[in-house]
This record gives structure tokens, C-alpha cells and sequence, in this order.
């Protein structure tokens, strides 16, 4: 494994850890009506959506003219996936549906921005 390589992993891994930790803040300290929230639910998600950018960075450097077009069906899929998931947690449990559907696109968008970042991060290094 090169220098790069386990940068990027120990940033990845901090990510995860860091999304992880706030995960565990939101559901205990403030919003702890959000108890039907699982941790095995958030555990499993920020794991594909790690898994997801480690892909999409490889994907760049094997394929750098259709990086666009995969990014965005990428999101598609995701917000299809996971959208999914959101009316599942509202069909099954309505009286808390606000709150989790809330707290799971707040925690959507946050990873969102990181891997945006990570990957403008990527591609600038790459064409430097």
C-alpha cells in the first residue's frame, strides 16, 4: 500500500469514525425520541456509503471521461436506496417518523458534503 493509498484509508476510516461519534450524540443527547433509530441501521449505511466513495475514487482512475456520469447515477441510487429506507421507517413506525426521517437527511447531507469534498480533493491531486 502506497503513502497515498493509506491516507486516504485513515481518512476514510476517521470519517466514518467521526459520523459514527455524532450519530451516537444526536441519538442519545439531543434528540432522544430517536430511540428507534438502530445503530446496527446507521452502522450498515455509513459502511456503504464509505465502500461507495472508496469505489468512486478507484472508478477515477480507471475511467476519468465517465467519472461524471457515474458520479451522478451513484446519487440517483442513493437517494433511490435510501428514500426507500426513509418510507420504510415511516410506514413502521409513525409516531416517530419526522424525527427519524430528519435526523437520517441531516446525517445524508453531512456525509454528502464530505465525500464531494474528498472527491474534488482526489481529482485535484490527480491532474496535479
Amino acid at each position: 500500500m502506497n503513502k497515498k493509498a493509506f491516507w486516504r484509508f485513515t481518512l476514510l476510516l476517521g470519517a466514518t469514525a467521526l459520523l459514527f461519534l455524532v450519530s451516537f450524540l444526536l441519538l442519545q443527547y439531543i434528540w432522544p425520541s430517536l430511540e428507534e433509530v438502530t445503530y446496527p441501521y446507521l452502522s450498515v449505511f455509513v459502511l456503504v456509503l464509505v465502500i461507495l466513495l472508496i469505489y468512486l475514487t478507484s472508478l477515477f482512475t480507471v475511467t476519468p471521461q465517465l467519472f461524471v456520469q457515474i458520479v451522478i447515477a451513484g446519487t440517483a441510487v442513493k437517494l433511490l436506496l435510501f428514500g426507500a429506507y426513509n418510507f420504510y421507517m415511516i410506514y413502521s413506525d409513525p409516531g416517530h417518523a419526522l424525527a427519524n426521517v430528519l435526523f437520517f437527511f441531516v446525517g445524508y447531507v453531512l456525509f454528502t458534503i464530505l465525500e464531494i469534498t474528498s472527491l474534488f480533493r482526489y481529482i485535484r491531486q490527480s491532474q496535479q
